[in-house]
């Protein structure tokens, strides 16, 4: 049998016929320049000034490009420490809750919470009371006095404990506390009798304007937001420049969109009335239905950007000039 291979290489007369064609084709071109020498060096400059200008859109878009991955980069590491700041303040208030119901239960209701404070368990600039409310609704002990409010049986976070014996630590929503603007973050677990039937709530209260305070120390920048939201939609907190208070309802929202399609993630958002958008990155917390979200208006993340980019227009406008002059 014989095998038969093609040649790899073009043939002599194939190479031939390309140089042939190639003396030809400059030929033309030689020809071209001398009979018309300013229009040679018209397209010269024109293929000078399309490769200049190619060169430094594609550069400025790679840029672009990296100064937005940068910037979400960052966003997200912030919003895990946010997460994690949130989480520490959690779960401390939840370890008081649960050594107020170890010693609840274990001394049949017998407890003075007020010992809880004057010991430094409690830290007043964060957690701002204490209560229980007994199995029939009436707030029965309490780090601070509160006149009237004696039958709380129909407060949602009530029936919900009363309802159920879960073991679990419930974040209710915020509730206005006493001085004007103030906002506090209820968390409560369920008290049993010996018996194992419902005997009360115990509630903490955080004061949300703890959390908003950690959020505006960053300094974001003008129109920045920062907040802590409930898988629920309602916001916790919020510093004083984000459009979201709290006690305000998100459902609807974009950033409520995306809270749903997993535990973290970055999108770009144009809220309501703004003249621009927004670089959004959200995380939802361990072991608790609330996410922390913080966003950054576009001006506020390209800005070092648009100065380069100036710069880089500057320098293709000069080039351009010094290749028609010449």
């Amino acid at each position: 049998m014989t095998i038969q291979s093609k040649p790899m290489f073009a043939s002599p007369a194939g190479t031939a016929w390309s140089a042939a064609r190639t003396e030809k084709f400059s030929g033309r071109i030689a020809a071209f320049v001398k009979r018309s020498p300013a229009a040679a060096v018209g397209a010269c400059a024109l293929f000078l000034l399309t490769m200049l200008w190619a060169s430094t859109l594609t550069q400025i878009e790679l840029d672009r490009d990296q100064t937005l991955e940068s910037a979400r980069r960052g966003d997200a590491n912030l919003t895990r420490l946010f997460a994690e700041h949130t989480l520490r303040t959690l779960k401390g208030a939840d370890q008081v809750l649960l050594l107020i119901k170890q010693d609840f239960e274990k001394h049949n209701g017998r407890i003075e919470l007020a010992d809880y404070s004057r010991d430094g368990v409690v830290v007043g600039r964060i957690f701002n009371q204490l209560g229980i409310i007994d199995e029939n609704g009436m707030n029965v002990a309490g780090s601070r006095s509160y006149a009237g409010e004696r039958g709380l049986s129909e407060r949602e976070h009530y029936k919900w404990h009363q309802s159920r014996d879960s073991g679990e630590l419930r974040v209710g929503k915020p509730v206005p506390g006493r001085a004007a603007g103030s906002w506090s973050i209820e968390l409560t677990r369920r008290l049993n009798k010996s018996d194992g039937s419902f005997g009360g709530v115990v509630s903490i209260a955080v004061d949300s304007q703890y959390l908003s305070q950690v959020y505006a120390d960053l300094d974001l920048g003008r129109d920045s937001v920062a907040m802590l939201v409930g898988t629920d939609a309602i916001v916790r907190a919020g510093y004083a420049s984000a459009r979201a208070s709290a006690g305000q309802d998100i459902r609807g929202s974009l950033l409520f969109e995306h809270v749903k399609l997993g535990d973290a993630g970055s999108f770009r958002s144009v809220g309501d009335g703004d003249s621009g958008g927004r670089q959004m990155s959200y995380r939802k917390l361990v072991d608790y239905p609330l996410v922390v979200a913080l966003g950054r208006r576009d001006e506020e993340v390209f800005r070092q950007f648009s100065a380069r980019q100036g710069r880089d227009f500057t320098a293709g406008i000069v080039s351009s000039l010094l290749i028609l002059i010449a």
